[in-house]
């Protein structure tokens, strides 16, 4: 279940990045994916309470945070990266 609530963070800090870049530009995909984290954080969140899956990640005895947490931070190393390497 922890690998679940990661892909669909992950793919919605992508899609969130994804389509803010396309609206301000290509050029600024790696702000985009920096900023779209906190976004793609709160949608994820509410998403996940809509649909009523935190009793199942509750039986895992993690906590909810560290669903978001290292994918967050891997996503903001990875748009640093790219920014000064490109």
């Amino acid at each position: 279940m922890w690998f679940f609530g990661v892909r669909k963070y992950c793919f919605n800090t992508i899609a969130f990045a994804a389509s803010i870049s396309l609206i301000a530009g290509l050029d600024m995909f790696p702000q985009a994916l920096a900023a779209s984290t906190l976004a793609a954080i709160w949608f994820t969140y509410r998403e996940f309470e809509r649909k009523n899956l935190w009793p199942l990640f509750d039986n895992l005895q993690i906590s909810r945070r560290s669903i978001f947490i290292a994918p967050a931070i891997g996503l903001i190393l990875i748009a640093v990266v790219v920014r000064y390497w490109l």
